[in-house]
């Protein structure tokens, strides 16, 4: 990449929004679906969390006022022992809540990045020629894990947290209507706060992934290619680019944990001037003698309760922006479809005996930009034809064309007659051998490369196979 490319992908990065796409977020959660008992059942532990936490200030209410205030030792041992069962039991449904919600979230890991991976193994080679390799493997990893981990906690955490504020409100309005109201009433400053710093949260999480992923490609660029870095002294040269890349991911992760430190506190700060309200109200009424002590402190730790939920919903919607980030590049590789495949209509392609031709075969890689003009021959069976010319002149095109790694954008290629376009691709690759001029070897032994392609082969068979 260039400098002046770099700088407009820099300056792309930075203009970068969009509103938020709810369809996305469906389709994110949809891979929860097959796992719903897990989830139903890992909601239904947290439930029993959510209400032995809502239980203990009207269990410490009775300590103090039937307890504590009535010098009566029995309750208070009664009422403690009792709370302390109670966070027994909270512990237990605590422990099975986070080894479901672990196991389920490594399943939709496990399913996404397995769709994911089977996919591109599908799309043609045109997917691969403008796209680092880098860049397809920050999709594979980090962004994955980002949509991993939304619909591993998230899902379940807005669910049982929304049942968990709403269970509240109606306890403290209950309680003490004209308290609740006045705590309630500096509630629309935090949904101000959060529809003003949304769209940028967003941004700044989808430039984050974008720098991300053009980190991974510059690292994958740079460890393939070591040998000309260092045949051509470009070290120093190639560090700065990698500064700059790094420090583009540094600046655009930083902007989004500024816009959350800013949406956190604000929780805090909201929350804080609600309770104020309330204790400045409320010690009145315990003055006055209008509220029992016991009553206004329960009263008091519900409403820090009621705070909990705001706070944790701030926090679970940045990591949703987060998510919807990686959404969109995830989805949008999933929605490439291949180029070169197999239609409806596809025969399998028998034994073949080797005729090739061409039949007026123009192609591009890019458009308006032919690399083939109207090639017409034929090749017949157990010919050898050689092509020669110079580098780009469209040699490795004509190979590739044979074994349909792309199609013409005109013109025909046939194989016994065959239009290629018309057989199965795996009917037709199976009966091909190519040897490439750079040849990739995969982790493994020698032997284990040449039975690449025949699984199956005899050790005789490679050892023919390396020979020949």
């Amino acid at each position: 990449m260039s400098e002046l490319e770099l700088g407009i992908e820099e300056h792309e990065q930075e203009e970068l929004e969009r509103p938020f796409n709810y369809g996305y977020f469906r389709r994110m959660m949809s891979y929860a679906r097959p796992y719903w008992r897990q989830v139903l059942l890992g909601g239904s532990m947290m439930a029993v969390v959510s209400a032995i936490n809502l239980a203990e200030p009207l269990l410490i209410r009775y300590i103090i006022d039937l307890g504590i205030l009535e010098l009566n030792m029995t309750v208070v041992n009664q009422v403690a022992l009792f709370l302390f069962g109670l966070r027994m039991l909270a512990w237990v449904a605590g422990h099975f809540q986070i080894r479901l919600m672990n196991w389920t979230g490594q399943k939709v890991l496990y399913d996404l990045r397995q769709q994911l991976f089977e996919h591109i193994q599908r799309l043609s080679f045109s997917f691969y020629d403008g796209r680092p390799v880098g860049k397809i493997v920050s999709r594979l990893t980090n962004d994955v894990n980002h949509i991993g981990e939304l619909v591993n906690s998230g899902l379940v955490n807005v669910v049982n947290q929304t049942v968990s504020l709403v269970v509240i409100m109606v306890i403290l309005l209950s309680m003490h209507a004209r308290l609740a109201l006045l705590a309630f009433c500096v509630v629309p400053t935090l949904f101000f706060a959060v529809a003003r710093l949304r769209t940028r949260m967003e941004t700044a999480w989808t430039n984050t992934r974008r720098a991300v992923s053009s980190m991974n490609s510059h690292l994958n660029e740079s460890i393939t290619g070591i040998q000309v870095i260092q045949a051509f002294s470009r070290q120093g040269r190639n560090s700065e680019r990698f500064e700059r890349i790094n420090q583009r991911t540094m600046r655009s992760y930083l902007r989004g944990i500024k816009y959350e430190m800013i949406l956190w506190p604000a929780t805090e700060m909201v929350g804080a001037l609600g309770t104020c309200l309330v204790i400045w109200y409320g010690v009145s009424e315990v003055v006055a003698g209008n509220l029992s002590v016991g009553f206004f402190l329960a009263f008091i730790a519900y409403l820090h309760r009621f705070w909990g939920p705001l706070s944790t919903f701030s926090r679970i919607y940045s990591q949703m922006l987060s998510a919807m980030a990686s959404a969109e590049r995830v989805f949008e590789m999933l929605d490439t479809q291949p180029e070169v495949e197999d239609h409806p209509q596809a025969r399998h392609l028998q034994e073949i005996r080797g005729e090739i031709e061409f039949a007026g075969v123009h192609f591009a890689y890019r458009e308006g930009e032919d690399v083939l003009h109207g090639i017409n021959f034929r090749i017949e069976p157990g010919e050898t034809l050689a092509l020669v010319g110079p580098t780009g002149g469209g040699k490795s095109t004509i190979a590739n064309l044979v074994a349909r790694f792309y199609d013409p954008t005109q013109g025909a290629v046939h194989i016994d007659g065959h239009d290629l376009r018309d057989v199965t691709l795996a009917s037709l690759r199976r009966q091909f051998g190519i040897v490439l001029q750079d040849t990739f070897v995969f982790s493994g032994t020698i032997a284990d490369n040449i039975r690449y392609g025949k699984e199956d082969a005899t050790s005789e068979e490679i050892e023919w196979a390396a020979r020949a």
